[in-house]
Parts: C-alpha cells; structure tokens; sequence
C-alpha cells in the first residue's frame, strides 16, 4: 500500500505540532508521526551526551519532524527495562487515535535503537499492514528481545561504522502483513551515533519513505 497523506508534510506551508501524547480530538486528516528515542534519553529531562557520539539532539529531531509537516507525538520514557509494557503504551496510542477516526495510513512510528526495538514490538503486535515505520540502528542480535517478524510498511536505516550484529531479514520475513521493506546503509562514519542528530542521511530517506510519490520509499 502506497501512503496517500505524507504529501501534507512536504507542503511547508505552516507547521504542525509536538505531543506528549495523542492529542483529545485529532484531525483525521493530519498525518501522526510518533517518535521514540534512544535508550541514552530514558528518564532524563530530554538531554544526554554520550562520551562516544556526543549530545542526543532530541529536541531537534522533534523540530524537524514537526517542521515536515507532521503532527509529532513523543515523551521521554522512564524506563527501559520492560520492552513488552513500553510497546503496550503506544499501541494503546495508535489505538486511540483509531478510536477517534485517524486512518492506519495516517499513522507513522519512528524509532531510533532502543526506541525502533519496542516499534519493532509495536509492528510485530498490531499486524496492521498500513501502518508506517522507520526503525534506525535498531535491528541488531539481542539476547534479551530476539527478532519479530514485522508488519506494515518498514524502512531500517543503519550506519555502515555501526559494528552491531545486524539480523534485518529475521525482522523483515516475507508473510502477508508485511506490506513493503527496505533497508538504507548510510556512510556517514558516526556508527550509532548516526540517530543523534536530525542530519540528512537519516531524516530524508524516512520523509522519502512516507512519501506517497515513490512505493519503494526511494527519493523523488
């Protein structure tokens, strides 16, 4: 299924919003991005510096997100202990903003590392084949939280420096609901430290990606 609503974030018309939470009333006519964060963030006051990669620039990732037009809903977790019960939460976002009339295919979940392995949860979960997700340096071995097949519309970004265990074909195996896949090798040299910052190489394949122009998430 080709998205038909992104091209709303590329008019640049006026920007959208930053949530903590699903809005009281959506538009069903926006297009909801939620964006779940790196591990580094969890239960900060939204700032991090990792002696390896530097500042996480959660703030500005926000900013770029709701500046592509899109209606941006993310918190900061408090912990990362129970990947299960954090994936629960924002199903029960996505639920809720079912409930009130907004369309799968207005709904996009953007996780970086340990935030694109609880949406990988949430993909894995809800089997919604309409649903958009871009999981960035996020699909590595865990002992802990083995691979999901995974459903809907799945783009993963990693760095080529990123020194990982990478296993995306045991996310991204063929069965029904999973109704595209790509994965992009970036090659900026920063490894992990690729998601920390709302650069080009990571934030222009993930618009492409939700862009109704193009079915293979490539850039127009």
């Amino acid at each position: 299924m080709i998205l038909t609503w992104i091209g709303l974030a590329f008019s640049g018309a006026c920007l959208a919003a930053v949530h903590t939470r699903p809005p009281a009333a959506p538009d069903p006519e926006r297009p909801y991005l939620i964006y779940l964060h790196g591990g580094i963030l969890t239960g900060t006051d939204g700032s991090a510096t990792s002696p390896w990669f530097g500042d996480y620039d959660y703030a500005g990732i926000l900013q770029r997100l709701d500046e592509a037009g899109f209606e941006v809903i993310s918190e900061v977790r408090t912990g990362d202990d129970d990947v299960p019960r954090n994936a629960t939460r924002i199903i029960q976002w996505i639920q809720e903003l079912k409930a009130a009339g907004v369309p799968s295919d207005h709904i996009a979940v953007v996780g970086a590392s340990m935030g694109g392995i609880i949406a990988g949860r949430v993909s894995h979960e809800l089997a919604d084949p309409a649903i958009a997700y871009v999981l960035i340096a996020s699909l590595y071995a865990m002992d802990t939280y083995p691979p999901v097949p995974l459903s809907g519309r799945v783009l993963a970004i990693r760095d080529r420096a990123d020194e990982r265990t990478w296993v995306e074909s045991a996310y991204l195996r063929p069965q029904e609901n999973l109704t595209a896949s790509k994965v992009v090798v970036t090659d900026t040299g920063r490894g992990h430290g690729l998601l920390y910052r709302p650069d080009d190489a990571w934030v222009l394949p993930t618009l492409a990606w939700l862009s109704p122009r193009s079915s293979d998430g490539s850039l127009p």
